[in-house]
């Protein structure tokens, strides 16, 4: 589709991204590896990996943020009725929607003259760019037995297309690769083991 796509986990009370298509696009500011963590209520994926974990595990994961280092997401997961509200909203809707700022760039310029000229010259310009916003999409990953897995998202410029025609193009697709990775590595584990690893065994790690 051209903007980037990213596949990640739960570990803990972080969002952690496994696989990522930055690099194969032009259309970042800032590009983001596997390896990379954030605190997964700052994450689209966070919230629909956690509104899609079994209640005793998003119980013990939101526990786990409200001893986080983040004091506005520590507050969030403690006001129980509120964040669970929200958590459901995403599980019922089947997708998270977020739109953040991800860029502000200060720029400094100064001349460059010949010698002849530097003794009669000076100044320099200093500018300022508006703040530069993202949304991404996430859906979840499951296994067709219902385990789940990982989440996907997509990112696009928040200028390049409202949010009701980003989720008009991309949702349903999301949604059909989620559902074919989840089928293949249920079959791939079946095979190897009979077992399928869940969300709980990843972000225990």
């Amino acid at each position: 589709v051209g903007w980037p796509i990213v596949l990640s986990t739960l570990v803990g009370s972080t969002n952690l991204v496994r696989e990522t298509t930055d690099e194969e696009t032009a259309l970042v500011f800032r590009v983001i590896k596997g390896g990379y963590r954030m605190s997964a209520l700052s994450a689209a994926s966070g919230w629909v990996l956690i509104a899609n974990l079994p209640p005793a595990e998003r119980k013990a994961t939101l526990a786990l943020i409200e001893r986080a280092p983040e004091a506005e997401f520590r507050e969030l997961a403690r006001k129980k009725t509120l964040i669970n509200k929200m958590l459901g909203e995403v599980q019922r809707d089947g997708c998270c929607l977020r739109s953040r700022g991800v860029m502000r760039q200060t720029i400094s310029a100064v001349p460059i003259l010949a010698p002849s000229m530097a003794a009669s010259a000076g100044g320099y310009c200093l500018r300022s760019r508006d703040e530069i916003r993202q949304t991404i999409i996430a859906v979840p990953i499951h296994t067709p037995s219902g385990t789940p897995l990982a989440a996907l998202s997509l990112r696009f410029f928040s200028t390049a297309m409202s949010q009701a025609e980003a989720l008009s193009r991309y949702l349903a697709p999301l949604q059909e690769t989620a559902r074919k990775i989840g089928a293949a590595y249920e079959a791939r584990q079946l095979g190897a083991s009979g077992a399928v690893p869940t969300i709980a065994s990843s972000h225990a790690a």
